[in-house]
């Protein structure tokens, strides 16, 4: 497997990120986040269609879900977002997330992310702009979400592995009614 992360950014504080989960299905791992006690999101490529979580999490301080926006809510770029991931230390990957690192970064222009992507439509996706703190995604930082206002609008998607933009996010808002209706939530 590629050991491609999270490098840059900085700690992230302990419990400072609740939502965060780890996703490892038959050696492929994935960044995660809950979204209520039974519910995990994460990038479509991470899971086997239909996967159910084996044990439903126990909400408390240091375990709570993050909520979800409104159907089809935009973000203006600029928006201030952060992400998070996991750094690894030693030179196989482990089994278990070591380090969680988390970044600051701003939404992009539309017009901005079609120069990086022909196919770039703004309904689906999001992108970010310059990092206030570079890093670079990777493996274990697919699937995390892209927090905004308290709130995750994206879910880390695609991007270049050279600690430079762009990086891609599947757009939350357009999809929150089939989120809702998986989640048993009509």
């Amino acid at each position: 497997m590629d050991r491609r992360e999270i490098i840059g950014g900085r700690e992230a504080k302990p419990h400072s990120r609740p939502y965060m989960a780890f996703v490892e299905i038959k050696g492929s791992q994935c960044g995660g986040f809950l979204v209520q006690k039974d519910f995990v999101l994460t990038a479509a490529h991470c899971v086997p269609k239909g996967r159910e979580l084996a044990h439903k999490a126990t909400i408390n301080e240091t375990v709570k879900p993050i909520h979800l926006p409104q159907a089809n809510a935009v973000l203006k770029p600029g928006t201030n977002c952060s992400v998070a991931g996991w750094r690894m230390t030693g030179v196989d990957l482990p089994t278990q997330p070591c380090q969680l690192r988390e970044v600051d970064l701003q939404v992009a222009e539309e017009k901005q992310c079609m120069q990086f992507y022909h196919s770039f439509n703004s309904t689906f996706d999001l992108h970010r702009g310059e990092e206030k703190s570079p890093f670079q995604v990777g493996v274990l930082i697919l699937g995390g979400p892209l927090v905004c206002k308290g709130k995750a609008y994206g879910i880390v998607s695609y991007g270049v592995y050279n600690g430079l933009p762009p990086t891609f996010y599947t757009r939350i808002s357009a999809y929150i009614n089939w989120i809702e209706e998986n989640m048993g939530q009509e």
